[in-house]
């Protein structure tokens, strides 16, 4: 995919492909970076790191559950994220893993300096705590 976009000199084109095996089907990203739109709709955990100055809307969808450290790599590649949807049925991990940890450790706190909504769409009550 990426190899038949020669056409783009100034910029790298990124390509990331999920499938999903419940519902039987790809999902397909392909985008120029620096991206300079303002929305980034069904992101995955498959997600390309980088950063993404422009975009002020994310829609997270998954059939695999978003860990902690999902939501902090969001919050760094995203710094001016303004509306943020959540769409994940499957409970996390490492949240279950840490019920059964003696220790009582916190996960540390999760910024989002210019958030203003959050939906919660479909999701497991992990994500809402």
């Amino acid at each position: 995919i990426q190899l038949t976009s020669t056409g783009f000199t100034n910029h790298q084109v990124i390509s990331c492909v999920d499938y999903f095996s419940n519902d039987k089907i790809g999902h397909c990203h392909i985008y120029t970076y620096p991206y300079t739109m303002i929305h980034y709709d069904n992101l995955t955990n498959n997600f390309s790191d980088g950063l993404f100055q422009c975009v002020q809307t994310v829609k997270l969808f998954d059939e695999r559950p978003f860990e902690h450290t999902f939501f902090m790599r969001i919050s760094q590649a995203f710094p001016f994220l303004k509306y943020l949807t959540v769409s994940n049925w499957q409970p996390q991990n490492g949240k279950q893993h840490q019920k059964f940890n003696d220790n009582n450790q916190d996960f540390p706190i999760i910024e989002y300096p210019h958030l203003i909504r959050l939906h919660l769409l479909h999701i497991h009550y992990d994500y809402a705590e």
